[in-house]
């Protein structure tokens, strides 16, 4: 593999990420009208609460392949939320419209489904007097963290440059072993500080005043591509087991060569040596 930093358009990045939340909004509407059966369903919500590149994403998929825990997904994605209401005849986001609207297109036939929130995107709503906490019961909370910051703060850096949040996206732009790119330290030291910050306000501010179920660890979920906390979500619900555990690895891979060289270089220099 080419150890040789790669460039890509950044309007092409743009447009990309826009289809997507668009084709998430199709997909959600279809299955709105698919479960018209089901709406009538008392709903149970769980949550996902971490920082960015804490493997929520990779949780979320394999969540989803048990067919018991509904569509878990960042439902609370401002861009999202805005392509739903515009869909919806909205001129300006409603939150309860939108709610309602997600009970009866994300929920399984058990009535259940899981929000991926990150911290920033909390406070980001907490900002615009959407208060999740207040206006979303949820059933159960689980709080998803990852020990090497410099690598996931790397990763976060890496992420908003190319707009690309999976293995699976560097791969649909052309990139099958990752897309190698240049990182300005400074860009990796701003998401450091804003993911410790995060950490902050979970620990100070939600820890405390909000029920915990679990908590899982990037590391361990990697290691055994989400099995333990999958059948421990399944077990919270009243679900058995699960076998439909993804095999493919690679989603949960966040970086390659070019990537650990980088980040042993930032361990280096945010060491001083």
């Amino acid at each position: 593999m080419s150890a040789v930093p790669q460039t890509i358009d950044a309007r092409t990045l743009i447009h990309n990420e826009n289809l997507r939340l668009r084709d998430e909004a199709d997909q959600l509407f279809q299955r709105f009208q698919q479960n018209k059966d089901l709406q009538s369903l008392p709903t149970k919500r769980f949550l996902l609460i971490s920082t960015p590149r804490t493997g929520s994403t990779f949780l979320s998929r394999q969540l989803n392949e048990t067919r018991h825990l509904g569509w878990t997904h960042e439902w609370f994605n401002w861009g999202l939320m805005q392509q739903v209401c515009s869909r919806l005849g909205l001129k300006r986001l409603m939150f309860r419209n939108y709610l309602s609207f997600l009970d009866g297109a994300a929920k399984s036939s058990s009535g259940i489904y899981g929000v991926n929130i990150h911290i920033h995107q909390y406070q980001f709503l907490l900002a615009k007097r959407f208060d999740i906490f207040k206006k979303v019961h949820f059933d159960k909370i689980y709080w998803l963290h990852r020990e090497d910051r410099i690598a996931q703060a790397y990763s976060w850096a890496k992420a908003l440059k190319t707009r690309c949040w999976s293995r699976r996206a560097e791969e649909a732009l052309g990139f099958p072993q990752g897309i190698n790119i240049e990182l300005p330290p400074s860009q990796v030291a701003k998401c450091l500080t804003d993911i410790c910050a995060n950490a902050e306000f979970y620990e100070s501010t939600l820890k405390p005043t909000q029920r915990i179920e679990r908590e899982f660890a990037y590391g361990e979920l990697v290691a055994d591509r989400c099995s333990n906390a999958v059948n421990g979500v399944l077990a919270d619900f009243g679900k058995p087991s699960s076998k439909n555990i993804l095999n493919d690895h690679g989603t949960a891979v966040q970086t390659n060569e070019f990537d650990r060289r980088q980040i042993t270089a930032l361990k280096s220099l945010f060491n001083g040596n």
